[in-house]
C-alpha cells in the first residue's frame, strides 16, 4: 500500500509543479526583469573616476538641546539648590535651611548678630575718622593763621607743644583750653589721641590719632601727658596732669 502511495506522487509532480508555475502573477512588461538588471549593474569606468559623494550626516548630540540637569537644583544638599541669579546665600544660612535644629537656627541668630555689631563699629569708625579728617584740616588751617597773626611771646619759634589725651578723660578736656591759649602767644601746640573713642571737637586744636609706637611711649604715663619739645637743644620737657597756659609759660620761660 506504502509503494502505491509513493508511485502515485512521484507521476503526479510534474502537474503540481506546473499547477505552481501558473499560480505566479505573469510579468508582461518585464518589469521585475528590468529592477534585476538594475540592481546588478557593474560599474563603468568613467563611474570609478566620478568622486563618490555621501549625503553629510547630522549630528543628533550636536542639535539636541542637552538636558537640564534638575537633580542640582532639586537637592537642598547641592548649593545649586539656593542659587539665586548665579549668587549664593551665606553658608550659615543655607546650613539652616537645611537642617532647621535649635541649635543651628541659634548659631544664626548669633551669625546675624555678629556681623550687625561689626557693621556698626565699622559705621561709627567711618564716622570718626571723617570728623577727625575734617577736623584737622579746620584746625590746621585755622592754626597757622592765628600764628602768623599771634606772635607775642619771643621764643614762640623755638618751642612746640604736643598733649597726649584719651576721648574719656575730664581733665584732658580742660587742658585744650590751656593749648588754644598759648596758640594765641604763637606757639604750636597739637593734641594726640591715645583711645578709639570719638574725639572733641570745636576747641581749635589740631586734634591726630596717635601711632603704635607713639602710644607704647607713654602707656606708663597718666594722661593729659604734655611734651614740649626744645628745638634748639632737641630736649623734651614733660608736664604731667593739668596745668594752666600761665604755668606751662612759667616752664617755657625757664629754659635757656
Amino acid at each position: 500500500m506504502l509503494k502505491l502511495t509513493i508511485l502515485i506522487l512521484l507521476m503526479s509532480w510534474p502537474c503540481l509543479a506546473e499547477f505552481s508555475y501558473f499560480e505566479e502573477e505573469i510579468d508582461y512588461w518585464k518589469n521585475n526583469k528590468k529592477k534585476e538588471v538594475a540592481e546588478v549593474k557593474e560599474p563603468t569606468g568613467q563611474d570609478n573616476l566620478k568622486p563618490k559623494t555621501t549625503p553629510a550626516k547630522t549630528s543628533v548630540s550636536s542639535t539636541k538641546k542637552p538636558d537640564f540637569e534638575w537633580d542640582k537644583y532639586l537637592n537642598p544638599e547641592n548649593d545649586e539648590f539656593f542659587m539665586e541669579e548665579g549668587k549664593l546665600p551665606p553658608k550659615p544660612l543655607m546650613e539652616a535651611a537645611r537642617r532647621p535644629t535649635d541649635e543651628n537656627i541659634k548659631n544664626w541668630f548669633k551669625f546675624i548678630d555678629l556681623k550687625n555689631r561689626l557693621m556698626n563699629r565699622f559705621l561709627f569708625a567711618v564716622q570718626r575718622y571723617q570728623k577727625v579728617v575734617t577736623a584737622k584740616k579746620i584746625n590746621f588751617t585755622n592754626t597757622l593763621q592765628k600764628l602768623k597773626q599771634n606772635s607775642t611771646h619771643p621764643n614762640h619759634r623755638r618751642f612746640f607743644i604736643r598733649m597726649f589725651f584719651s576721648s574719656t578723660c575730664p581733665h584732658c578736656k580742660r587742658m585744650f583750653s590751656t593749648l588754644k591759649k598759648l596758640q594765641s602767644f604763637g606757639f604750636y601746640a597739637e593734641a594726640l589721641q591715645v583711645d578709639r573713642g570719638p574725639p572733641p571737637l570745636g576747641f581749635g586744636v589740631p586734634i591726630y590719632q596717635a601711632n603704635p609706637s607713639e602710644i607704647k611711649k607713654v602707656k606708663n604715663e597718666s594722661v593729659p601727658y604734655t611734651v614740649i619739645l626744645d628745638s634748639k637743644t632737641k630736649n623734651l620737657i614733660p608736664i604731667r596732669g593739668f596745668h594752666t597756659s600761665r604755668e606751662v609759660l612759667s616752664v617755657i620761660n625757664s629754659i635757656h
